[in-house]
């Protein structure tokens, strides 16, 4: 049964015209939708002086597969597609003219469209991904030669400032490999390439706290609780399944979990961004869980959390999750 999901948005048109000499909207960046380069031979997109990724409202029709419509009456464009129906109306939000075409923020109407857009970093470049191409690599289970980066851990010790200090420190650790290439199995302790275990595992590890190598045993075996969505605070680990994990396993099954992540923030609206990898060509980039729970690949895909940092900046204390009782975790 199909849904019918209505759309609306209000995209405004900003009264003046935008010259492209202007170096507040200069900055040329490429659009690619499903891997496959988007070429734009005339109204080309563009980073904006608020740095968002700005984009020919043609772009969603052509490209994104959306029929045009336009209600000269309400001064509203519909696009339409699938019983899926997005409304763009002239007046009211983020929108510029530029030498008479219409450009609107990239990131705000593909993930209207439950899409993902992710920003390669060294390429410049930003990627569409639709919803039904979203997934990461299938996962392996901890190696039986144990995985651990070369260098000395310095336990992470008790901090007057508590979890958020070492929550913070864990992030800019984690920032500094934006752009960082997917390789899936990479050895743990490679900078140059991660997978997403690898990645969460070296993140830690440079602060002071021990996780195995793997996403299945991250959350198995390490830190003190197991964690709702509603409980996650920055700084802990998220676990997601994949396309493939979740209709192998049940939900209670420890198997779905295929994918991990940082937790970066939660808002008061209930978004939570958090930092990972997963994809060749993207690497190491920042991904959200809508406040809507029924929006988007990533909350479908959200299992549970893990907290591998305690109260007071420390290692959490390992706990091993009994499997019997994942379910109490899963809503």
């Amino acid at each position: 049964m199909t849904m019918h999901i209505r759309f609306c948005l209000a995209i405004g048109i900003l009264l003046g015209m935008f010259l492209l000499g202007d170096k507040s909207y200069a900055a040329e960046v490429g659009v690619s939708v499903n891997d496959e380069q988007v070429n734009f031979p005339d109204a080309k997109p563009f980073i904006s002086s608020s740095n968002r990724t700005m984009v020919p409202v043609r772009f969603i029709s052509e490209h994104l597969g959306y029929e045009l419509h336009w209600n000269e009456k309400t001064q509203t464009i519909k696009f339409t597609k699938n019983n899926k129906n997005l409304y763009l109306r002239v007046g009211l939000h983020d929108s510029v003219i530029v030498e008479s075409r219409t450009y609107v923020p990239l990131r705000f109407v593909a993930e209207s469209l439950d899409a993902e857009v992710l920003w390669d970093h060294k390429g410049r470049i930003a990627k569409v991904y639709l919803d039904e191409i979203l997934e990461p690599t299938a996962p392996v289970d901890e190696p039986e030669i144990p995985d651990q980066p070369d260098e000395v851990l310095v336990p992470a010790k008790s901090n007057p400032q508590g979890w958020k200090q070492k929550a913070l420190e864990i992030i800019e650790t984690a920032e500094l490999f934006y752009g960082v290439d997917y390789l899936y199995g990479a050895k743990a302790g490679r900078t140059d390439v991660f997978d997403c275990s690898s990645f969460t595992q070296y993140v830690y590890w440079k602060n002071g706290i021990k996780l195995k190598r793997a996403s299945r045993p991250q959350f198995l075996y390490d830190g003190n609780q197991g964690l709702t969505r509603d409980e996650l605070r920055m700084g802990d680990l998220v676990f997601f399944s994949t396309a493939t994990t979740a209709k192998k396993y049940d939900k209670e099954d420890y198997r779905r979990n295929g994918h991990v992540g940082i937790v970066k923030e939660v808002k008061k609206n209930g978004e939570i961004i958090f930092i990972h990898t997963y994809k060749t060509g993207v690497g190491v980039t920042d991904s959200k869980m809508h406040a809507d729970l029924k929006k988007g690949w990533w909350n479908r895909h959200f299992l549970y959390g893990k907290r591998v940092i305690a109260d007071d900046g420390s290692e959490a204390a390992d706990i091993e999750v009994i499997k019997n009782e994942i379910r109490k975790l899963i809503k």
